[in-house]
């Protein structure tokens, strides 16, 4: 999955982009390989709004957000990589 996103093995970064009549060409959305899987940046101000409901705050700090723990009844830590990792 990681290699398709990134548009193919080997490569860290790929533009989803469309060639658009009387447009030219459109760069949707530009995905990168970082650390720990993938990331999506989307260069239309109204396409980087978010869901109030895709985010979780893994942590304890103050927030408005609503927490990993709240949601799914566990600690982000019990699921995270460098968890299960060692």
């Amino acid at each position: 999955m990681l290699n398709l996103s990134c548009g193919g093995e080997g490569n860290d970064f790929f533009e989803v982009a469309y060639d658009v009549p009387e447009k030219g060409r459109i760069v949707e959305a530009t995905v990168t390989r970082v650390k720990n899987g993938i990331v999506a940046n989307y260069p239309d101000p109204y396409m980087r709004r978010r869901d109030p409901e895709a985010v979780l705050i893994a942590d304890n700090q103050p927030t408005d957000k609503a927490r990993f723990s709240e949601r799914f009844g566990k600690d982000f830590e019990s699921v995270s990589k460098k968890h299960l990792n060692g």
